[in-house]
């Protein structure tokens, strides 16, 4: 067809650039897909992440709790040393109580320890001849010195100058009271008598008070001792045992009396 005025070229290609019979391509989704395909893997490794960790942390506290156990057993075994050097020095452990110049308890065996089981200055500044909470002392109260202080424990504990390593008060225990005790006082044997232990489950006392536990109070305690709250025990020989279960009160009693005469079995 010629062409005439006033007509359009003729576009022999079809409409625009494109070759006839062909229609201009549409806008390219490749973006949006790629975006659909990250959000997807986002989402799954947040999943999955998720659930890594909710996995995980049920054996990281127990890896973290069997850590604070083991220091604490290890801090219960320096503190039996120090009842052996005592014994060494004096020919005896120490008392649970000890009596001042007038008579009247003074402060407690962890007390007198202080020289014993810490090389911290407060056992060069602690004045053993005055009252635990006296003025001379009264400014050593608080914190709780390290080695009566377990991993365990919070720092709440240590500001108000508390612990819960503790001894039975029991006539018949390592720590009866105001007399001492001494190695040919325990028949059972050394290693068949517990001299002092730690339980989480304790409020806690003040460290240097004359203050521990009963026989009925401790047997308390020990009666829920379970694997994630364990009894952690130094025996008369330094020995230290982890109780995970709860202990018949014969067997107890068998373990806290020095003379009883009772066979102690495995525990």
């Amino acid at each position: 067809m010629s062409y005439q005025p006033g007509m359009p070229p003729s576009q022999p290609y079809g409409y625009g650039n494109a070759p006839y019979g062909q229609q201009q391509p549409k806008k390219s989704n490749t973006t949006t897909i790629v975006l659909i395909v990250v959000g997807v893997l986002v989402v799954f490794f947040f999943l999955c992440g998720g659930l890594l960790v909710a996995l995980l942390l049920p054996a990281i506290q127990a890896a973290r709790n069997a850590a604070r156990q083991m220091e604490t057993q290890n801090q219960i075994k320096r503190i039996g040393l120090g009842f052996h050097l005592h014994h060494d020095v004096h020919g005896h452990f120490p008392a649970a109580v000890t009596l001042g110049p007038d008579g009247r308890p003074s402060h407690g065996w962890r007390a007198e320890l202080l020289p014993m089981t810490t090389d911290e200055p407060i056992a060069k500044s602690w004045d053993t001849e005055s009252k635990w909470n006296s003025p001379s002392n009264s400014g050593l109260l608080t914190p709780t010195p390290e080695c009566y202080l377990s991993a365990i424990d919070s720092s709440e504990m240590k500001a108000e100058g508390l612990t819960r390593f503790v001894g039975i008060r029991h006539p018949q225990s390592l720590l009866p009271g105001t007399e001492p005790v001494d190695f040919r006082d325990i028949t059972d044997g050394t290693d068949n008598t517990v001299l002092a232990f730690y339980s989480d489950k304790l409020a806690g006392v003040p460290w240097a008070a004359p203050e521990d536990v009963t026989a009925d109070e401790a047997f308390q305690i020990w009666s829920e001792a379970s694997p994630s709250h364990p009894i952690i025990i130094v025996m008369g020989d330094g020995s230290v045992h982890v109780v995970h279960q709860p202990l018949s009160r014969q067997v107890f009693n068998a373990l806290m009396t020095r003379n009883g005469g009772e066979p102690v079995s495995d525990f």
